[in-house]
């Protein structure tokens, strides 16, 4: 086996380092247009164990969240509702403490399933929403009105930023301290961010509003979106069950979507640099063309293709004639795989080449495998 020459080979390096680096700039285009999906599914993934972590506290840890949520209802009722300061607003200033998380929020018709703390600060809206300051823990019970915050237009997570989709009449579930409270919209409204005064409490009605920043990425005005309590039933239970499987499935589908087309941009990049690297090897490749009788077969031109083109040497297509011995050889051929194909018998395609570093010779390939002897139709063909 010879080397390649110097300039041959130093373009076959700048067609290399050029097929790289368009397959990176796909990778990095891929990865940025598809940054908001697989980080979003990647947290929706990471809020689930979050969420049943939740679910898994002590007898004790219930009961002294629920006495302390049950007092401030109790307190709430007596002197009214006082909603803090509004969230989104100079965040900085929003206090952050350790929230604690108390169940989630599942909203069916817009596919989210956020988890709840107890108190909205500058974190707890980095990771989930939160019960608003001043406001009735939810957990259900007359005269009582909860209001739920979270974030919209986040690049990385979805949160409320399909809030607006919901209509009169959608319905979103509450999941505190394992009791399944659920509540159906009736009113949706559009108010300064100062503007609380329909955040109050209503006699004998059990409400919850959720609220965000809107228009998208403006966030100039807050969205309320109010509803009242209803049953938790079966029809509701089939909706929220329905709607997470959806979910996790979506957020798997995604994930793995992305893994996997990244790891074919990288296999083929690997695939490009493996084949630079055979390429460098030289081979002779002979072989002779005998008939059903063991006759050589004279006179028949073969020429060379590569991936479905002729191979050219010097502007000539690389070609070969059989001698009175049926012999044909081919000089100074790059390691990989080739077609051979016979003039007189265009329609004729014959695979062969090396596929792997270690080999040391040029065999034909047939089904995948390397071999020195092939039959097709009445000739046979055997490398020497």
């Amino acid at each position: 086996m010879k080397n390649e020459k110097p300039t041959q080979r130093k373009q076959n390096i700048k067609k290399l380092l050029l097929k790289i680096t368009m397959l990176l700039l796909i990778l990095v285009g891929l990865l940025i247009a598809l940054y908001p999906f697989y980080v979003d599914s990647l947290n929706g993934l990471i809020d689930q164990k979050r969420i049943e972590q939740a679910q898994k506290k002590s007898v004790e840890e219930t009961n002294a969240l629920q006495q302390k949520m049950t007092a401030e209802n109790e307190r709430l009722q007596k002197n009214g509702l006082n909603p803090g300061a509004d969230p989104f607003k100079d965040e900085k200033k929003v206090e952050s403490t350790q929230a604690e998380l108390i169940g989630s929020i599942n909203i069916p018709k817009i596919n989210i399933n956020l988890p709840l703390y107890d108190e909205t600060t500058t974190d707890v809206l980095e990771i989930g929403a939160g019960v608003l300051q001043g406001t009735s823990f939810p957990t259900g019970g007359k005269s009582t009105h909860s209001v739920i915050s979270a974030h919209s237009g986040l690049p990385n997570r979805l949160f409320f930023t399909d809030l607006e989709e919901l209509k009169i009449g959608d319905q979103f579930i509450l999941t505190v301290l394992d009791k399944k409270l659920a509540y159906q919209v009736d009113a949706i409204e559009v108010v300064m961010p100062d503007d609380t005064s329909s955040l109050t409490i209503q006699e004998g009605r059990d409400l919850v509003t959720l609220l965000t920043c809107t228009p998208y990425m403006v966030n100039s005005h807050r969205l309320l979106v109010t509803g009242y309590r209803i049953p938790y039933n079966e029809a509701v239970q089939a909706t929220e069950s329905k709607g997470n499987q959806w979910r996790v499935l979506r957020y798997v589908l995604i994930l793995v979507g992305v893994l996997v087309a990244t790891l074919a941009l990288i296999y083929l990049a690997y695939r490009l640099v493996y084949h630079h690297q055979l390429s460098k090897k030289i081979f002779d490749f002979s072989f002779t063309v005998l008939d059903t009788s063991e006759v050589p077969i004279t006179e028949t031109t073969f020429r060379l293709m590569q991936k479905g083109r002729l191979v050219f040497r010097e502007g000539e297509p690389v070609e070969a004639t059989s001698d009175p011995f049926g012999r044909v050889e081919f000089k100074q051929l790059p390691g990989g795989q080739y077609q051979l194909v016979d003039v007189s018998h265009n329609d004729s395609r014959i695979k062969f080449g090396v596929k792997k570093k270690k080999e040391s010779a040029m065999l034909f390939i047939s089904r995948r495998k390397r071999v020195k002897q092939l039959a097709i139709g009445k000739r046979k063909f055997i490398v020497e």
